[in-house]
């Protein structure tokens, strides 16, 4: 994976640490209700990576179902969300982007399921947008 830019992280308080390697398949804006409730802010942003890259290197995350084909990862500490995994992408795992070291080397490439946007947040760029998710560009295309 020499070839390949690495990519670290972890949550709040350290007590969780991973790297990736990438490129990421993707990185978007997510303005469905489950990632806002997830993450608690108005629009979630989410870096989606092959799993074969992906490795926790350091704790245990807590995970939930929040429906039948999603899991959710966060530290059980201080409560950062770090990892959404969707069975209908088994080759992936999506990374809350504020737990990178550096985000800012992950720009997002699109807004997904705008279709529940929450009405007074406006769209300021010209990125992609879609209804709902859009797997163009993913590893499970």
């Amino acid at each position: 994976m020499a070839d390949r830019e690495l990519f670290n992280g972890g949550c709040r308080c350290g007590a969780i640490r991973y790297r990736v390697f990438g490129p990421p398949v993707m990185v978007e804006y997510c303005h469905c209700d489950s990632c806002r409730r997830s993450s608690g802010s108005a629009v979630s942003v989410l870096a989606g990576f092959p799993r074969d890259g992906f490795e926790i290197l350091d704790g245990s995350p807590t995970c939930y179902e929040s429906n039948a084909v999603v899991k959710r990862s966060f530290c059980g500490i201080c409560g950062s969300p770090l990892f959404y995994e969707n069975q209908d992408y088994p080759g992936e795992v999506y990374i809350s982007l504020g737990s990178f070291d550096q985000p800012e080397k992950l720009p997002p490439d699109r807004h997904v399921w705008v279709s529940e946007r929450i009405t007074w947040h406006q769209i300021g760029d010209d990125l992609s947008q879609f209804d709902q998710f859009s797997s163009t560009g993913s590893s499970e295309s």
